[in-house]
């Protein structure tokens, strides 16, 4: 083995559990970033790695994409967001898929992200340099054949005990995690969350942020009430999965179709919604949750 490629191979243990750099936080705002490096690439000497980015605000966070500088344009990246609602709390995550375009040694990017905890909150902006990096320092004198033979199996060794080790600290995290999650019934969690969002100010109940978090809340209750598919979805294909599955009657379906409706033309209009108009649709929301949450998830009664 090379001593020039030891770095590498530290990097890649750590990363077989995900390495998290240092979360940032501004004010309310906390941004975390994984990073993943894949064990085969898409070709030899050339590297796969995953970076996945979330941020957690209150439930009208705006988040822009992530910035990448890679100035030597040797990575190809490909992205993918989604967001979530959580005891009040909106997760925005971002995961960008780095491959690597040319064999050979390559740094990582820089990460850039801009953020801020709702419409009137000035924006904020965090960032993460150097990803992995690890110094090099000078190789030692060139052993004998035989030398090199009897020890070249320590560097291995050792990083497959910093990698069983990591991988033992994340499962028990996840399993302590796991162990404190009180889970709530789908309905009483998603009444819950309707009331938080009652709560914000009338001046961001016509935010498109506000609608989106709306939304949120009825789509993952709806998602875990009657086993839907959890994928990202747009308004058409849920309305579609939903009509497919059978599990709301006729009536509900008309609730929830005009409730969704009138999320996305709060969202995407270029007015907006009125306050009274965000009152309207918390009041579906809760409406619609009320009217399924007796409701059968084998069998619909009409």
């Amino acid at each position: 083995m090379c001593w020039r490629h030891l770095p590498f191979l530290a990097v890649l243990a750590a990363a077989l559990a995900g390495a998290m750099l240092p979360e940032q936080t501004r004010g309310g705002v906390t941004a975390r970033l994984t990073v993943h490096v894949a064990d085969a690439g898409p070709q030899p000497g050339a590297a796969l790695v995953l970076l996945t980015l979330q941020v957690t605000g209150g439930p009208l966070l705006q988040v822009e994409p992530a910035t990448l500088a890679d100035p030597v344009n040797a990575w190809e990246a490909d992205r993918n967001e989604w967001c979530r609602l959580t005891d009040g709390r909106l997760t925005w995550t971002q995961s960008i898929r780095l491959k690597q375009l040319k064999p050979g040694a390559a740094a990582l990017p820089d990460v850039k992200v801009r953020f801020r905890d709702g419409p009137s909150a000035a924006w904020e902006e965090t960032e993460w340099v150097d990803l992995l990096k690890t110094p090099r320092d000078a190789p030692p004198p060139e052993l004998s054949p035989a030398a090199s033979a009897a020890t070249s199996w320590l560097p291995w060794a050792g990083l497959a005990a910093v990698a069983l080790t990591l991988t033992a600290m994340v499962w028990g995290l996840r399993r302590r995690r796991r162990s404190s999650r009180k889970a709530l019934p789908p309905d009483q969690w998603a009444m819950g969350e309707l009331r938080r969002l009652e709560s914000t100010d009338l001046t961001d109940r016509s935010s498109a942020a506000y609608h989106t978090a709306l939304s949120d809340v009825v789509r993952r209750y709806l998602t875990e009430r009657f086993d839907l598919p959890a994928t990202r979805r747009t308004t058409a294909e849920f309305l579609e999965t939903v009509a497919e599955t059978g599990r709301l009657s006729a009536e509900q379906q008309a609730l929830l179709r005009d409730f969704l409706e009138r999320c996305d033309l709060a969202k995407f209009a270029p007015v907006g919604a009125s306050p009274e108009e965000g009152r309207e649709a918390v009041a579906l929301a809760r409406a619609l949750v009320e009217r399924t949450a007796g409701t059968p998830s084998a069998q619909v009664s009409s």
